[in-house]
C-alpha cells in the first residue's frame, strides 16, 4: 500500500524514475535482529573481539492458524520448505569451508534470494502500474558480485554493515551513518488494533467473501492482544482489497476500521 501511494504521488508530481535501496540490508548483511547465534559462532572462530552492538530476535513467528483460515495449504509450510531446499543447496555447495564461514554465506545468499525475489516482484508491481520507472543502484551486477565475494568480517563485525559504515563515515554526519534501524512491526501490534479497531471491519470483510470463510467462524478473535501481527496483516489485506480493487475511498476506508 505504501510503495503504491509513493509511486501515485510521484506520477503526480511529473517524475518518471525512482531510485530505490533495494538490496542494501542483504548484500551488506544488515539485518541485526536475525541469525545472531550463527554470526556470533563466526565471528567467535574467527578470532575477532566481541561486536559492538546485538540485538534480540524480537519478531513474533507467522501463525500457521491465521493462514489456515485462508484454506488447507499454508504458505508457512511452503516457505519454511523452500528456505531449506535453497539452505541445503547452499550447504552443500559451501561443504569445504569452515562450518561457521559456511553458515553465513549461505544465510547471506538465500536471504538475499528470498528477500530480493519478493520485493522487486511488488516494486515492479507498483511502479509500472503508474508507469513510473524504479531503478536500483546496489543491484549493479558488479557491486553484487563485489559483495558476494566480500570478505564477511566487513559486513557484520565490529557491526552490521561494519566497512559500509565506516566508508558513509567519511561523507555523512555520525548520527545518521549510527542512527537506530527503523523498528518495523516486529512486535504484537494486536493491542493497538483491538483499542482502536471496529470488530466488523474484519467480520463483514471482502476478505471473508474473497476465501469463502463461513461465519461464525470469527475473524475478530486477530484483534486481541498476544496474537502478534495478525491484526495487522488481516486489516492491511482488507484496506488494500476495498481501496484498490473496489475503489473505496480512504476517508471512506479509515471511518470503516477506526472506532
Amino acid at each position: 500500500i505504501a510503495g503504491i501511494e509513493l509511486a501515485t504521488a510521484v506520477a503526480k508530481s511529473g517524475c518518471k524514475v525512482l531510485l530505490g535501496g533495494e538490496g542494501a540490508d542483504e548484500l551488506f548483511g544488515g539485518y541485526d535482529g536475525k541469525y545472531l547465534a550463527e554470526r556470533d559462532t563466526f565471528i567467535a572462530e574467527s578470532g575477532l573481539p566481541p561486536p559492538i552492538l546485538t540485538s534480540d530476535e524480537s519478531c513474533w513467528p507467522m501463525d500457521v492458524e491465521l493462514w489456515r483460515v485462508f484454506g488447507e495449504q499454508t504458505p508457512l509450510a511452503s516457505e519454511s520448505t523452500y528456505r531449506k531446499h535453497m539452505m541445503d543447496g547452499c550447504a552443500r555447495a559451501l561443504a569445504h569451508l569452515p562450518p561457521a564461514r559456511a553458515a553465513m554465506l549461505a544465510i547471506n545468499a538465500v536471504e538475499t534470494r528470498w528477500h530480493l525475489y519478493r520485493a522487486l516482484r511488488q516494486l515492479d508491481a507498483w511502479s509500472m502500474q503508474l508507469s513510473v520507472e524504479a531503478r536500483e543502484p546496489f543491484l549493479d551486477l558488479e557491486l553484487v558480485r563485489l559483495c558476494f565475494n566480500y570478505p564477511l568480517e566487513g559486513l557484520f563485525w565490529p557491526t552490521i554493515k561494519g566497512d559500509l559504515k565506516e566508508v558513509a563515515r567519511r561523507w555523512l554526519p555520525q548520527e545518521v551513518v549510527d542512527r537506530p534501524s527503523k523498528l518495523g512491526f516486529c512486535f504484537d501490534t494486536n493491542p493497538f488494533f483491538a483499542a482502536h479497531a471496529r470488530p466488523e471491519f474484519l467480520e463483514n470483510s471482502m476478505l471473508r467473501e474473497l476465501y469463502q470463510i463461513k461465519k461464525p467462524r470469527p475473524l475478530t478473535k486477530w484483534l486481541e492482544p498476544g496474537r502478534g501481527r495478525g491484526a495487522f496483516r488481516l486489516c492491511t489485506a482488507e484496506i488494500w482489497l476495498r481501496h484498490y480493487l473496489n475503489g473505496q475511498s480512504i476517508a471512506s476506508i479509515e471511518q470503516d476500521l477506526c472506532r
